[in-house]
């Protein structure tokens, strides 16, 4: 018996001559006129509505690639009489397959499962544990037909048949019916209590159907629903108007289910208006009695983004003992300490800075890839201790902030060393509540604040390890503060702000995260990575036409216009693919011109990006030729492979963002155009293929 997936078998006995031994291809949707089976999204709303009706529910388990589950899904459930047969049923899908790429498009519309069009594929794949642990006696098989009532007998549980015909008689059987006053209705306080799968698509057409004040009516019930209308709201969330978009959001706050916080996070990775911020948090919060993953995220948000480090660290910086980058600078501060040490060796400021000088010496040994980085690093943590230790001949400790200084520099050099551990403990003693109004030295500031960032981090994902639902407010509060110290004098560095970046998109502050890489590459417009961050959080959460405005943006205030090209037309590139997943061969050709374009332009300004830039421009020709045969465009097809094999051969093997290669897509060009009779278009690729 064939196997698709783990944990699942299908049954088709050889007693069965008279079923075909091949299964047919999966069903195509079926037409927006026929009916269909109503699928239940989910178990809680099945049991629900079972409920409700006092219908019983109808559990079917399914599988692809096994004769009996293809037909089933093919012919019987596509059947109007057998359709008919489920009216008297609550019915739930099971299927481990997912059929989809998404559940849902880019504006937050549902996507149907083309085998069991209703629900999504992640519904048919979800509800399969819960229904194992209720119904399955262990027993994991497909095709599987099992009827429960509403008082929990189970009515039949039928497999391992060698006739289908044995479970379509049980169904037909056992069919219930609805109770009196369950009848299909519109009004809207009635739709939003009611969970059934009718119910909800219902109330979905009436506001995708609907005016504006249809749609504002819709909206405003949905304030008081019970039935957590989160598919409802999803789009309005997306693509809604302002107005709209207030609307949804109060309603979403006030939804009691654990299914909304996927939600509600993607709504706050959007929106910077307070009110609407602060509703969402307060839901948040209010879950997160129950759960607490939303207990974390409500942590998260409510941080003070304006808590400063602690003194001295936000005093005014006094200039540097010494140019780091010059080492005889470094060697003669430290020749003056070890004099001055002499005759006074409980001099804390003058160990202060005989310690800074040898940590920047270890930093300049490191850079180099030198050897003796280890010895000094160990001489800078002896003379950060001294002072963290020693009295002065009055026995007096040090001056807090020379303190703090010095708990700084050690833990600059434990990171340095790589040992976390110590480097944390300094870092406490480092940012300890003082008074004193000492201005630290400013090399040692920055080289603190860029330390203290990755730290943070480090420590953040240490703590979400051991428990994940732990908050990482103080963390994130950490964080905030040492990067608004930093950018006070010009900024992290470019390595620091990645690493803050990825904690706070680690942390669900996708906004921030956003933002903090829009900030990244204005100061850095040619970090790949800030890229990478600010494009994929753009893409995202705001969308492929959000993306391509801030793009345009990026690129008509860049000083180096061709450098920017080619991150806009990598952007292209990642729309166009996408627009390919969604099947939307002109928004995909569009992009991919947009794409050619901007590289284009990249390797006529830019000699050193120009390889490079070649080697995309191929992808997007080879991927531009694809939509232009599906336009009918034979010829334009060829033309954008041809110049993609002249342009550049070595790209022709390479694969794009959805696992293609120019010379694979030339193969399929080439298949499709001799179907089509265009046999001398098509020798003009075998040529190149030869």
């Amino acid at each position: 018996m064939p196997s698709a997936a783990p944990l699942w078998f299908c049954s088709l006995l050889l007693a069965a001559p008279q079923e075909p031994v091949e299964p047919p291809p999966p069903p195509p949707p079926p037409a927006a006129t026929t009916k269909q089976i109503v699928w239940q999204r989910n178990l809680t709303d099945a049991l629900a509505a079972q409920q409700a009706s006092g219908l019983p529910l109808l559990v079917v388990v399914n599988q692809d690639g096994e004769t009996f589950n293809d037909r089933f899904a093919a012919n019987v459930y596509q059947d109007p009489e057998f359709v008919a047969l489920t009216e008297g049923y609550v019915c739930v899908v099971a299927s481990p397959i997912q059929h989809n790429p998404a559940d849902h498009d880019e504006n937050g519309n549902r996507i149907d499962c083309p085998r069991f069009p209703g629900c999504t594929c992640s519904e048919h794949v979800t509800i399969e544990p819960e229904l194992y642990r209720r119904w399955f006696k262990g027993q994991r098989v497909a095709p599987r037909h099992l009827a429960v009532a509403v008082d929990g007998t189970v009515l039949f549980d039928r497999f391992l048949d060698s006739s289908m015909q044995r479970a379509i008689d049980e169904i037909r059987k056992h069919k219930g019916t609805t109770k009196d006053g369950y009848a299909p209705t519109d009004d809207l306080g009635e739709l939003f209590r009611r969970r059934d799968a009718a119910s909800r698509l219902r109330l979905e057409q009436r506001l995708q159907k609907g005016d504006a004040a249809e749609r504002a009516r819709v909206l405003t019930a949905a304030a008081d629903a019970t039935n957590a209308p989160i598919d409802l709201l999803r789009p309005v969330l997306r693509t809604g108007s302002p107005s709209e978009m207030v609307l949804a959001i109060e309603a979403l706050a006030r939804i009691e289910d654990a299914g909304v916080l996927t939600e509600i996070e993607n709504v706050l990775a959007r929106i910077d208006h307070a009110q609407s911020v602060q509703l969402l948090v307060a839901a948040l919060t209010r879950l997160g009695a129950g759960n607490p993953a939303a207990a974390r995220l409500a942590q998260h948000f409510a941080l003070d983004a304006n808590t400063p480090l602690a003194k001295p660290w936000t005093n005014a910086w006094s200039p540097p003992a010494a140019d780091a980058e010059d080492r005889e600078q470094i060697e003669a501060l430290l020749n003056r300490c070890d004099a001055a040490l002499r005759e006074r060796a409980l001099d804390h400021a003058m160990r202060l800075q005989q310690a800074i000088g040898n940590l920047m010496l270890a930093r300049i040994l490191m850079r180099d890839g030198k050897r003796g980085a280890d010895l000094w690093l160990e001489e800078t943590a002896n003379a950060a201790g001294k002072v963290l230790a020693g009295k002065d001949p009055e026995g007096q400790a040090a001056d807090d902030g020379l303190r703090a200084e010095a708990a700084a520099v050690a833990t600059i050099a434990a990171w340095l060393r790589g040992d976390g551990k110590a480097a944390a403990n300094f870092a406490v003693q480092a940012l300890g509540t003082v008074q004193s109004q000492r201005q630290p030295d400013a090399w040692l500031a920055r080289q603190f604040a860029e330390t203290l960032i990755p730290l943070t981090a480090q420590s953040a994902y240490g703590i979400a390890q051991e428990n994940p639902n732990a908050s990482l407010r103080p963390q994130l509060e950490r964080l905030v503060a040492a990067e608004a110290l930093l950018d006070q004098h010009g900024g992290a560095s470019e390595a620091t702000a990645l690493a803050a970046i990825a904690c706070y998109e680690f942390a669900g502050l996708r906004l921030r995260a956003r933002q903090r890489a829009g900030v990244l590459i204005q100061r850095f417009p040619g970090s790949a990575q800030a890229h990478q961050y600010w494009r994929n959080r753009e893409f995202q959460d705001l969308g492929p036409e959000r993306l391509r405005a801030d793009y345009a943006r990026f690129l008509a205030s860049a000083a180096d216009r061709a450098t920017a090209a080619w991150f806009v037309g990598y952007a292209e590139v990642v729309i166009a693919e996408s627009r390919v997943t969604a099947k939307d061969g002109p928004g995909a050709r569009a992009a991919y011109d947009a794409a050619i374009a901007q590289f284009t332009a990249c390797a006529d300004g830019n000699p050193d990006y120009a390889d490079n830039a070649n080697h995309f421009r191929v992808l997007a020709l080879a991927g531009r030729a694809v939509t232009k045969l599906e336009a009918a465009d034979g010829e334009g097809a060829v033309e954008d492979l041809l110049q993609a094999a002249a342009l550049r051969p070595a790209s022709l093997g390479e694969k794009d963002g959805l696992g293609r290669d120019p010379k694979g897509l030339m193969l399929r060009v080439a298949r499709t155009l001799k179907t089509k009779g265009e046999k001398e278009l098509a020798a003009r690729l075998d040529a190149l293929l030869e």
